[in-house]
């Protein structure tokens, strides 16, 4: 985790709470379309683009990006989304 992430992703962190709030709510989790860290909220809302980009270093905080390679680590993302509804492909 640490080696890819850069983070030994604390309980706050995104990955874990994503996990946890899927794991405890999984039909709300299946009907989720995006999920937004707050810093990429009111971008969002603002510009009426919910796909609005995130901010590197706040995406690197969700415990599921290559800090180097400053991209998805698909092993993070398999770690965080298995057994959950929709498995990998969902998530990412």
């Amino acid at each position: 985790m640490i080696q890819i992430s850069g983070s030994d992703s604390p309980a706050r962190f995104t990955g874990a709470v994503i996990r946890k709030i899927a794991e405890q709510y999984p039909e709300a989790y299946q009907e989720t379309e995006h999920i937004h860290l707050l810093s990429s909220l009111i971008p969002a809302v603002l510009t009426g683009n919910s796909r609005v980009p995130l901010d590197f270093g706040n995406a690197c905080g969700m415990s599921m990006m290559d800090y180097l390679g400053k991209d998805w680590s698909i092993k993070l993302v398999k770690a965080v989304a298995e057994g959950l509804p929709g498995g990998e492909s969902t998530l990412a």
